[in-house]
């Protein structure tokens, strides 16, 4: 049960990352979305760029972070391998 209860929690990771990056290429490549790369902006261009730099800074901050040898080497929920990199590829589609 255990081992099967790991296999779906990978494959909910990667279907939640796969969805992601799909809704991603039909922004940049401008298909039916709600808001593409070329809609009008929505807000100022001052609130947008501090928007943009905070959102990037949490994406620098969160993968920085989790590179440093303490992070990794800190006990973990899963011991395997396949479910950590499963759990390090939901953190960082949350940053997304």
């Amino acid at each position: 049960m255990k081992r099967l209860s790991i296999i779906f929690y990978g494959l909910a990771c990667y279907a939640v990352f796969f969805a992601t990056f799909l809704y991603a290429i039909g922004w940049v490549g401008n298909l039916p979305r709600p808001v593409t790369v070329d809609a009008a902006p929505l807000a100022p261009a001052g609130i947008a760029l501090l928007v943009n730099l905070g959102l990037l800074t949490l994406f620098a901050v969160q993968h920085s972070v989790m590179v440093r040898p303490a992070a990794s080497s800190r006990p973990r929920v899963y011991p395997r391998r396949k479910p950590a990199l499963a759990g390090f590829l939901r953190v960082s589609k949350n940053g997304i």
